[in-house]
């Protein structure tokens, strides 16, 4: 059994060109029976192997066993270590993800630094069959289109998978008889999270009614994976006849002679060729909306054009940040010319009522101040609020086009943002006085 199981695993490993003998290859070590079992049979096969441990500090005392089971058998089988810790929780309310998805992020970009680290080849991880038919059917849950019904592939951005040939229940009779070290996720039955509830709940019921159930998977996702091939050939004649590449982006015709469908995933092969995320549904909705809708995926925004899809890239401006230190001057900050004047209590007549000229309580301005592109996670206090609101928000709410957003400018002094050009100014410096000196500030386009 144990003779049989490795050569599957070796013959798997060449048929696929995972790994090799001249190079490290980082492994993702849980703990778990899975990565546990990948770890000793590379170790076994003499693999150059660097273990890398993610503490995400998520299960109260199991978290820190799990991590000591790990040290303890690198140190056993003279296996280089490397652990990380994770403040897991704050990242997912920080990015408004998922725990899972949280752990996800974080353990892939930190195995990604450390293929640079040791030069290795590849990240290998524990996957096998059974997560595969799991992932099948949580991207038809999803709506990923076809490339969906194909699965985990072996190997895909250097992330390899020398046990997606293998059935759980195989690694567990393996590691039983190797007497390989591990330690059960007691999360791993919690049916609240999405991959652990087609585990326990939808696949038995398939089980139930085909004993045979995982070998008709098997073949059914060779079956599409020698279409996606097939497709991806398609797609690529395709290319050259649909897409025009210019210096803003690119265009994608929509030939009447093609279904909806295959465009659709057509338009997804490209766009993760060319390593743009686009989530299926954004691409089909976008093909049903009404000439001139816009939408955006990643930095590009879309135009649904009457015959073709317009990719355009966000425009990045790198307009250097203007200082003030007195009013009573004119500027220009990239493509916006503001004017800064000092009005004094006899000057003073009527308050401004429109969005490109702003007054300011004169000593309530802590000198100097600031025209500067906006950044992710500036906020200000606006005018007539007590708490403060994103700019990315104040953005979105008024409607100013995704294309437009980059580069826009925030006015701000020394304690904080006080105006959101064209569109508010902060309630910190409102004039409260109209006896009091007060500084008008006027934008436009130049």
């Amino acid at each position: 059994m144990k003779k049989e199981f490795e050569n599957r695993f070796l013959a798997f490993i060449k048929e696929n060109a995972l790994v090799d003998h001249e190079t490290p290859v980082i492994v993702g070590l849980s703990g778990g029976k899975d990565s546990m079992t990948l770890a000793h049979l590379l170790h076994k096969h003499n693999y150059q192997i660097i273990a890398a441990h993610c503490n995400f500090h998520l299960r109260e005392g199991d978290a820190d066993l799990d991590q000591q089971l790990v040290e303890d058998w690198c140190k056993q089988n003279n296996v280089g270590c490397v652990v990380k810790h994770f403040a897991t929780e704050d990242f997912a309310k920080k990015e408004k993800v998922s725990i899972e998805m949280a752990a996800r992020t974080l353990r892939y970009n930190w195995f990604r630094e450390l293929l640079n680290s040791y030069h290795a080849s590849s990240i290998a991880v524990g996957h096998h069959f059974n997560d595969q038919i799991e992932t099948f059917f949580m991207n038809i849950a999803r709506g990923t289109g076809f490339r969906g019904l194909t699965g985990m592939k072996a190997i895909n951005n250097q992330v390899v998978r020398p046990l997606l040939f293998a059935s759980a229940e195989e690694i567990q009779a393996y590691a039983q008889d190797c007497k390989i070290p591990f330690r059960d996720d007691h999360t791993n039955k919690d049916v609240a999270i999405k991959r652990n509830f087609f585990r326990h709940e939808i696949i038995p019921k398939f089980q139930a009614l085909n004993p045979s159930f995982q070998r008709t998977m098997e073949r059914n996702i060779q079956r599409f994976q020698s279409i996606d091939r097939y497709l991806n050939l398609l797609f690529m004649e395709m290319e050259e006849s649909l897409v025009q590449v210019n210096d803003d982006g690119f265009l994608i015709k929509i030939p009447g002679d093609k279904t909806k469908h295959v465009l659709v995933d057509f338009i997804h092969f490209y766009l993760e060729k060319n390593g743009i995320k686009s989530p299926m549904q954004a691409i089909t909705d976008i093909m049903d909306a009404q000439v001139g809708a816009k939408s955006q995926i990643e930095n590009f925004s879309i135009i649904r054009d009457r015959n073709a899809l317009v990719f355009q890239k966000f425009k990045h401006y790198e307009a250097v940040p203007v200082f003030v230190s007195e009013p009573n001057t004119e500027f220009t900050f990239d493509k916006y010319r503001f004017k800064i004047t000092a009005i004094s209590p006899s000057d003073i007549k009527n308050m401004p009522v429109d969005n490109e000229k702003v007054w300011f309580a004169a000593d309530q301005i802590h000198w100097p101040i600031v025209i500067r592109a906006w950044q992710p996670g500036d906020r200000m206090k606006p005018l007539g609020m007590q708490q403060t609101k994103k700019i990315k928000k104040m953005l979105t709410d008024a409607k100013i086009p995704s294309a437009q957003r980059a580069g826009f400018p925030v006015m701000a002094d020394q304690k904080g943002i006080i105006w959101l050009p064209f569109i508010r100014p902060s309630q910190d410096c409102a004039v409260r006085d109209l006896k009091a000196t007060v500084v008008q500030v006027e934008v436009s386009l130049t």
